[in-house]
């Protein structure tokens, strides 16, 4: 008589996770603070009060002295390459753990004018929704009331363009020439969970284990979100294999998302579309 055996989470990062691009920016992160000592740290004993500035790097090298300790215990026991997040789900609970593996990006929308059956017939015969491949996409769908709903993000540098609706209009054109002469009606934007490698994050809160979580769609949700409500489902109803595939990929922090998001965010930009203009995905 055989007994099936629960299969265990993976813990570990998946192979080939960390390519040329996460390394690159990682050093260069890495080596953002050398810049601000050599910079800053001259200037600051030139015009400073005399001990403030050894002061304060004493304070620094105080904090950073408990948080080695307190990170260096606690990696005894948080044995997971979810980095951050896992240190901390389990110290601050699985909705601070979430929210440290977010970042927000910002999304732009524009709705026309309500188009003849024609234009929808050659926009979309069936009223779907669609989204293409690049890592920002552009994503698109018919209204009950014939109208064009478009979306996109900024390509490289995260900013708030200064007219929403002929920014929109440009991009929409690109992919539908045909709609030049079409007025727009609506431009809105406004932030999107993104997570580190723009894949949905799903599972249940490490405090709370009937609580059930889904996030981090990245702007892809017109095309996995069916599929992830889905495996989310089978998640909440017992479990799966998928279900629990999905949900044991690490969720990596996001340090430094809220005071330096415009940074972090064009410098994920450049990255991934770097990586997948290189993979044809243009």
């Amino acid at each position: 008589m055989s007994v099936a055996m629960e299969p265990t989470p993976a813990t570990e990062l998946r192979k080939g996770a960390l390519g040329l691009g996460f390394i690159v920016f990682f050093v260069i992160s890495a080596a953002g603070p050398l810049v601000a000592i050599a910079g800053g740290l001259p200037i600051g004993i030139m015009l400073g009060n005399g001990a403030g500035t050894p002061a304060l790097l004493v304070a620094t090298v105080a904090i950073l002295l408990l948080f080695a300790a307190g990170y260096t215990a606690m990696a005894r026991h948080v044995t997971n390459a979810g980095g951050f997040y896992a240190f901390t789900a389990r110290g601050l609970g699985g909705t601070a753990g979430g929210a440290a593996a977010l970042i927000a990006l910002l999304g732009y929308n524009t709705m026309t004018e309500p188009l003849s059956d024609e234009l929808i017939r050659r926009i979309s015969p069936i009223h779907g929704a669609y989204s293409d491949i690049r890592p920002v996409i552009n994503y698109y769908r018919v209204t009950n009331e014939n109208r064009l709903l478009f979306g996109s993000s900024t390509s490289l540098v995260e900013h708030i363009p200064h007219d929403l609706k002929e920014w929109n209009r440009r991009l929409m054109v690109e992919v539908f020439p045909y709609l030049s002469d079409v007025k727009i009606d609506l431009a809105w934007g406004g932030p999107m969970a993104s997570t580190l490698n723009l894949f949905p994050q799903i599972g249940p809160l490490a405090d709370r284990p009937n609580a059930f979580f889904v996030q981090g769609y990245s702007g892809f949700g017109v095309t996995p979100s069916q599929i992830i409500c889905k495996i989310l489902a089978e998640g909440i109803l017992g479990g799966s294999d998928r279900y629990r595939l999905v949900s044991s990929i690490p969720r990596a922090t996001i340090k430094g998302k809220d005071r330096y998001r415009n940074l972090l965010v064009t410098l994920g930009k450049v990255m991934h579309q770097s990586t997948g203009y290189w993979h044809g995905r243009r």
